[in-house]
């Protein structure tokens, strides 16, 4: 159910997360979570979208410090993402967001597999294995 949660009397927003270097990439990441975003009036959600941006800069990329914000000011009900490699490579940032989410209790939610919920336990650990990259 795509219901939104309410805290201090503000309604919590759905997220939506897309990076790609290149333009088809985000695209397909728009055609991929549209199943999700139909249900949606337009103020219920934000769209993050990051371009031709190293993921491996996680913090000095603009979209990531806007979700972390977000996250922080416990405006985030769900974050929708094609996978975890989409936000951060690293198992420090990964664990650094998997702390956030736990927190603030944020729905992390893959839009890109048949598997809509990302498990927070695991979220940067498999992904990190999955790429190979060192940490």
């Amino acid at each position: 159910m795509l219901a939104n949660n309410v805290t201090n009397k503000e309604m919590k927003q759905k997220v939506f997360y897309r990076r790609g270097r290149e333009e088809s990439n985000l695209e397909n990441q728009l055609k991929t979570d549209y199943q999700f975003r139909k249900c949606l009036i337009q103020h219920e959600f934000i769209e993050l979208n990051e371009g031709d941006v190293s993921v491996v800069e996680f913090h000095g990329r603009k979209c990531s410090l806007r979700l972390i914000n977000l996250n922080e000011l416990v405006r985030v009900d769900t974050l929708y993402v094609y996978d975890a490699s989409r936000l951060a490579r690293s198992i420090v940032d990964n664990n650094e967001l998997q702390y956030l989410h736990n927190k603030y209790n944020v729905r992390l939610v893959s839009t890109g597999s048949s598997a809509e919920d990302m498990s927070n336990s695991l979220f940067g650990f498999w992904e990190g294995i999955k790429i190979g990259k060192k940490v």
